[in-house]
């Protein structure tokens, strides 16, 4: 990996929705055995992180949940926001056969970006889901 790896934990969170116990907190948890998953209900799906400060990003890794083929972002766009509530488009990420390898992804930006807040949305569920999930996001640091 290209700088430090930047592992979220204890900062403000949201989503467009959570099934069950699969809180949005366990994207960040340091445990890819647990996950967040979306309810499935409504499109697109998305998770919105607070680092706490601006940062210099340089891109994120994405680790699919693998109790299930269910829930991998195989498509999605990638937001950013200094204020949390007004959202630029810094790009699109696509991962390619998650159902039949589900590794850790890395997306590299094509520029570094400076942001405290990201909003990662997804835009295609590998399978055709219904629900998108993330097991552990952390983001690449300049």
């Amino acid at each position: 990996l290209v700088g430090s790896e930047m592992c979220i934990r204890d900062r403000s969170l949201g989503a467009d929705s959570y099934m069950g116990d699969q809180t949005v907190e366990k994207a960040f948890d340091g445990d890819p055995t647990t996950f967040w998953s979306s309810g499935p209900k409504g499109s697109p799906h998305y998770i919105n992180i607070d680092l706490g400060e601006a940062y210099g990003i340089t891109g994120f890794t994405y680790t699919p949940q693998v109790s299930s083929s269910e829930g991998m972002i195989e498509k999605g766009v990638v937001k950013m926001s200094t204020d949390g509530k007004t959202w630029k488009i810094v790009e699109d990420f696509q991962f390619g056969n998650l159902i039949n390898d589900p590794t850790t992804r890395t997306h590299m930006f094509q520029s570094k970006i400076n942001a405290r807040y990201i909003s990662i949305e997804s835009k295609e569920i590998a399978g055709n889901g219904k629900t998108a999930a993330i097991a552990e996001l952390d983001f690449l640091l300049d």
